[in-house]
């Protein structure tokens, strides 16, 4: 198989992520929907440049496992202030919620939200290492991608803006 085939998955997850279809003409409830679509893609994201970089290929011999975490905590660096602005809009919507419906019903909303983020990354990392096990050119190709920025939440077309909001937002 090629190396391709491998890390479309992964792309998928980090670039291609669904659009947030509002379906709804009140501007204020589609600008919600917006953020809390990009909450997810950012949460999916990070999960999936975290399992592929810093666990899967960070656990590789010799400088290919240290180069891989390197790369991860710069992405990481890089996309930090996206990330904080997503995670503070999962806990604003988990207040929504729990202000509405109670405290257990908003931690569980947070919960359900990581949640679902984090299987949708599995499934990626599951494609791209299907034995569970990284290998030289897989790492490689994730590596590059992700010192390239091709993983970089701002640069999705359509949440890239959003979460660069919610993270100013978080300053």
């Amino acid at each position: 198989m090629t190396i391709a085939r491998y890390i479309l998955p992964l792309l998928l997850a980090c670039i291609a992520a669904p659009t947030a279809d509002a379906q709804t003409s009140n501007p204020q409830q589609a600008a919600d929907e917006l953020r809390a679509a990009a909450t997810g893609y950012a949460l999916t994201t990070m999960a999936t440049v975290q399992q592929s970089l810093d666990v899967r290929c960070g656990r590789m011999p010799g400088e290919a496992g240290p180069r891989a975490q390197a790369a991860y905590r710069t992405w990481l660096d890089r996309n930090t202030p996206a990330l904080e602005g997503a995670i503070r809009h999962l806990q604003t919507m988990s207040q929504a919620v729990a202000e509405a419906q109670g405290g257990d019903a908003g931690r569980q909303f947070g919960e359900a939200r990581i949640a679902e983020a984090t299987m949708v990354a599995l499934r990626s990392i599951a494609t791209v290492f299907p034995d569970g096990t990284a290998d030289d050119p897989t790492c490689a190709r994730i590596l590059h991608l992700a010192t390239a920025g091709e993983m970089d939440l701002l640069r999705h077309p359509e949440f890239g803006v959003v979460l660069e909001q919610l993270g100013r937002a978080a300053d």
